[in-house]
């Protein structure tokens, strides 16, 4: 079965129902084809039976409507027999819509659906891919269009989006809280069946008492979707062992400050055991001091991971003390470079790179310990609820603690029993967050 090209007559041409709900910007389609002197694309129809009509329009509507606007009394056409199947007549229209760029976005993802529907009408055994190959778009692309297409009913708002970009990025913000419900009710679900104790109990072994590299290489590959990785400063090695030289740990008190190179070659081994234990699209974010830029960008390179353009900061006003105020400036932030393995996306789309949280007083013996609140924010920036967070330093076990508060797991390491004790006796007074019931009636 071929197509001719005529000139098909316009009186002629008769239009049944259309995959388009409405025709827009027909004076600018006029306009552009005054500009031309021609039609460039042109109209797809179906010859008819002459004793009723001579043509059917298949594809083409608003092309048609501006060469009526102009007054043309016949158009280009392809045409199509008469026994063309109704079928085919659906597939040629439903392509050439999906084809078509300024096709409104939810007639495009109707368009679509609809030749998924047909096409496995026709064939049950036609796949996702096939058809994806057929449209030119990908098949995760395709997938999520089908899936926008069937949250139009339930959530009516998001035809307001004015571009396919901002109805893909408001459905996965619904998709993201409807999750973020359903993990917090299993996981209080979870605490009245096992009860709190349990989830306690859960929660204090997650802190475990190991060398950093023994910890790392115990743990299952591709096992966690998120790292928070704090390796102690200089400056935290100094305080540590002014504060805690008495006290029982485990190696912690009688260590000797680490020159650069020892710290660099540390730090490269952990980043690449903490790579190869993140699944494959996975965030590590990765604080330092400033001075030390330059060589932790290249380490984290040399791990395997992308690092972001510029790093993120902790802004802690009034944070800093300092000895010499008068020749000194406070520091009061602290940079984190969020590293990223394969491709993943941020939870919080768009968020600002910059994190303010006021340095809270701590019920922990941690010299550089973060406020739970910042960490909760920067883990639900790139984390979901859910996920697995490995802390390859647990310091005070506040990442931790952060973490089970987004209904997120985590494992962390340290030799310090202090830490890990005062980490523990924290635990036994926390609670799941309770959930409230309007939190994601925002988002729909």
């Amino acid at each position: 079965m071929k197509a001719t090209f005529e000139a098909v007559p316009v009186s002629q041409i008769i239009i049944g129902p259309r995959q388009r709900s409405e025709l827009t910007n027909i004076d600018e389609l006029a306009q552009s084809i005054v500009r031309t002197g021609r039609l460039i694309n042109p109209i797809t129809v179906k010859r008819g039976d002459v004793e009723h009509f001579r043509f059917e329009l298949i594809a083409g509507g608003r092309r048609l409507a501006a060469c009526k606007k102009l007054g043309w009394e016949s158009i280009p056409a392809q045409v199509w027999p008469e026994d063309l199947s109704p079928e085919d007549h659906q597939v040629i229209e439903l392509m050439e819509n999906i084809a078509r760029v300024d096709l409104p976005w939810p007639d495009r993802l109707r368009a679509e659906k609809a030749l998924v529907e047909l096409h496995r009408s026709i064939d049950p055994s036609t796949t996702l891919h096939e058809i994806s190959q057929m449209i030119g778009k990908s098949d995760s692309i395709l997938s999520e269009d089908l899936k926008i297409e069937r949250m139009l009913k339930d959530h009516p708002q998001l035809r307001k989006a004015k571009s396919i970009t901002d109805v893909r990025k408001q459905a996965r913000k619904i998709e993201e809280a409807e999750i973020s419900k359903e993990i917090a009710k299993r996981a209080l679900s979870k605490a009245l069946k096992s009860g709190l104790d349990t989830i306690r109990d859960d929660l204090a072994r997650s802190y475990r008492i190991s060398d950093v590299l023994d910890g790392l290489r115990s743990l299952p590959s591709e096992s966690f979707e998120l790292a928070d990785i704090d390796p102690p400063y200089a400056v935290e090695f100094k305080q540590a062992q002014m504060a805690h030289h008495s006290a029982n740990q485990a190696g912690l008190s009688q260590f000797q400050e680490p020159t650069p190179a020892e710290m660099e070659t540390l730090l490269l081994d952990v980043l690449k055991e903490t790579y190869r234990c993140l699944g494959p699209n996975a965030f590590a974010l990765l604080w330092f001091d400033i001075n030390t830029y330059p060589a932790m960008s290249r380490i984290a390179k040399e791990a395997g991971f992308n690092r972001g353009p510029a790093p993120a900061i902790w802004i802690k006003p009034k944070a800093a003390r300092l000895n010499q105020p008068q020749f000194r400036l406070s520091r009061d932030y602290e940079p984190f470079f969020y590293l990223s393995k394969g491709d993943p996306q941020l939870t919080k789309v768009g968020r600002s790179s910059l994190f303010d949280f006021r340095p809270t007083p701590s019920a922990t013996n941690h010299p550089a310990s973060k406020p739970v609140a910042l960490m909760e924010e920067i883990l639900s920036t790139f984390g979901f609820p859910g996920n697995r967070v490995l802390v390859p330093f647990a310091g005070s076990g506040n990442t931790l603690l952060a973490a089970a508060n987004l209904s997120m797991s985590g494992v962390g390491f340290d030799l310090s029993v202090d830490y890990r004790n005062n980490f523990i006796a924290r635990v036994q007074e926390w609670s799941p967050a309770p959930i409230d019931p309007t939190e994601q009636e925002g988002a729909k």
